[in-house]
């Protein structure tokens, strides 16, 4: 066979490969993720399932965080849980202390050593008149032997935290929103320098916005989204 020959048939089935492989492209781009997760066979997953503790009657988790592969926080709906390289075990929060007694749902948790993790939320403190609330944003802060709530700044029309980021054990950011009990939330942020939480100041939304704070975090620097 010629040269010239073998480069036609080459040219020929590459072709064909090529048509094969755009159709089988195209139609996997139709497929939804579920679609396309089932059409993977029996491969193998990377993730097993493993026993968690049930301290509670809704033991939802939010968030999670790990300094290492032996020491990794998880933080919901009133529960925390640690994992030691081991196993999970639930570790007690600690009740609000406002007007009343109060559970904490804790929305983010950051792990910094075995002896220093945050974790941030709210909680939702009843007034008078009845029926009414007030929110009341948490941070607590473990020590490597128990949970404590760290005061931090709260506002008359309420707080919401919803993420918590550590740059170090020094400099740690809790951002979220406030106006919570009106339900029209402006961004919020919190700072923590080694020794106290303070606010932040942040731009005014324009045009009667409201919303929430994101946090994103590029190699650089840190900054905070606004949203509606």
């Amino acid at each position: 066979m010629t040269s010239q020959k073998m480069n036609a048939k080459f040219l020929s089935m590459a072709a064909v490969l090529l048509a094969a492989l755009s159709l089988n492209l195209a139609a996997r781009a139709q497929q939804s993720p579920m679609e396309r997760i089932a059409g993977s066979g029996n491969a193998p997953s990377i993730w097993q399932q493993v026993n968690t503790p049930n301290p509670g009657q809704n033991n939802i988790l939010f968030s999670l965080s790990a300094d290492s592969e032996n020491d990794i926080w998880s933080v919901g709906n009133f529960v925390s849980l640690h994992f030691d390289g081991q196993s999970w075990n639930a570790v007690p929060l600690v009740m609000f202390q406002g007007k009343g007694e109060f559970e904490s749902t804790m929305n983010a948790v950051t792990a910094v050593s075995p002896t220093d993790a945050w974790e941030v939320g709210d909680t939702l403190e009843n007034i008078v008149p009845p029926g009414n609330g007030h929110f009341v944003g948490v941070i607590e802060h473990f020590d490597g032997t128990q949970w404590n709530i760290i005061p931090s700044p709260q506002l008359d029309s309420g707080v919401e935290l919803h993420a918590i980021q550590a740059v170090s054990a020094n400099d740690i950011f809790a951002v979220g929103d406030s106006n919570a009990d009106s339900q029209l939330p402006s961004p919020f942020l919190e700072h923590y320098d080694g020794t106290s939480w303070s606010v932040v100041a942040l731009p005014p939304l324009g045009n009667g916005q409201n919303g929430s704070v994101s946090w994103h975090r590029d190699p650089l620097r840190y900054r905070y989204l606004a949203h509606r």
